[in-house]
Order: structure tokens, then sequence, then C-alpha cells
């Protein structure tokens, strides 16, 4: 009996392991999106603190932290796209999961795309504005969640 039911239990694991990406679950990868979506927002939030604080409107340093409004952006992005990868991870149905695949591939194709560009352009800002310490240090904080977001944009495309 002990011999049938770990032969059941491997043949079960074998089958889980072994299933095509298309069947793999969204869940966690969902988790790791509504977190981004709030880091993004934290981040968002503390570039606009820092932009009401102590530095003059018409400064060059304010130009740098104004433009870092991609941080504003990619929380609304992450917001949208946590929806679609909700939906993925809801689907079973083998035929609206396979319609479903190739929408989220080409919204995570757009998701990909949005962070690499936000990525270099924010570095750029870094450096010809890293003569504002305050500007570094915000710059910083959102090219740290946008790494987060292209790890975690990764992942899902790898199950895609």
């Amino acid at each position: 009996m002990d011999k049938l039911l770990t032969g059941i239990v491997l043949s079960f694991a074998v089958c889980v392991l072994t299933q095509p990406a298309s069947a793999q679950d969204f869940a966690s990868d969902f988790q790791s999106l509504i977190l981004l979506e709030n880091e993004f927002k934290e981040v968002a939030k503390d570039v606009g603190a820092s932009l009401q604080g102590k530095i003059s409107k018409t400064s060059e340093a304010y130009d740098c932290l104004n433009s870092f409004k991609a941080a504003f952006e990619l929380s609304e992005i992450f917001t949208h796209y946590k929806f679609s990868v909700a939906i993925m991870n809801g689907i079973k149905d083998r035929a609206d999961r396979e319609v479903g695949i190739e929408i989220l591939k080409v919204q995570t194709e757009l998701v990909q795309q949005e962070l690499q560009v936000d990525r270099k352009r924010i570095n750029e800002i870094v450096g010809t504005c890293s003569k504002f310490p305050l500007v570094v240090a915000k710059g910083t904080e959102v090219l740290t969640a946008i790494k987060k977001g292209e790890d975690v944009v990764k992942s899902i495309a790898d199950k895609l």
C-alpha cells in the first residue's frame, strides 16, 4: 500500500513539474505586483514630498526631481498589469487560457519596454544631475523599484 501511495505521489509530482509554462500559477506574481504597485506609489509620494520641500521651483535640482514622474506612471502601469495577471491566474479553460496567454505576452512585453525606457531615462537624469545629492538619492530609489519590477515581469514572461 505504501509503495502504491508513493507511486501516486511521485506520478502527481512529475505531472505538476512537467506542466507547460502556460499552465503555471500566477498567484505569487500577483502578490509581487501588488507590492510593486505600493512601492512605486511610496517612491512617487516621496519624490512629490521632496518637490514640496525647501527646493526652489525655479532651480535645476527641482527640474531634475520633477523628471522622476516615471514613478507615478509606473505605479499606474502596475495597477493595470496586476489585474491582467490576476485574470490569467483565474482562467481554467484551456482555449481561454491560450488566448489569455497571448494577451498577457503582449502586455508583458509592453511593461518590459516601459521599464527599460524609464530605467535608461532615470539613469541619464541621475548622471546629469549628480551634483544634487537629493536627486541621486531619489533617483536611486526609483531605479531600485524599477529593478524589482523588471525581475517580477521577467518571472511572469518566463511562465508564458
